[in-house]
């Protein structure tokens, strides 16, 4: 595996709720799960609200006790007064959501064409 997938699959977005700003905001952060067993502070970019959490073995738990290691600030237009999660459909644990395609060497064909020409055409090629 490639360090880029390495670092896409270490990668853990958790949705934080903000319940001091007014109206009060959803936070949708990104970091690394290779923080684990590590204490963190997600910090609120409007009223700078400290949310302590702790990363236990790469999963976001609700644990506060304890002090801050590190400061994650979020960027405002990762924020909304919207649920981000209030559009995706709940599915039964274990079962999967989505359409899966089939490899085949015609597949694997079209989609290498489909890459070339766009590359070519970002250059200027075509």
């Amino acid at each position: 595996m490639s360090n880029s997938s390495e670092q896409l699959d270490d990668m853990v977005i958790q949705v934080f709720y903000c319940h001091r700003c007014n109206p009060p905001i959803y936070m949708k952060v990104k970091f690394n799960a290779k923080l684990a067993n590590r204490r963190v502070a997600i910090i609120c970019p409007y009223c700078g609200w400290k949310h302590p959490r702790t990363i236990r073995n790469g999963v976001v738990v609700d644990d506060r006790n304890g002090p801050d290691l590190d400061e994650i600030y979020v960027m405002k237009s990762a924020c909304s007064t919207k649920n981000p999660l209030d559009g995706i459909k709940q599915i039964p644990h274990g079962q999967k959501d989505g359409v899966t395609i089939e490899r085949s060497a015609f597949t694997d064909q079209f989609l290498k064409e489909r890459w070339l020409e766009k590359a070519a055409s970002e250059r200027g090629e075509l």
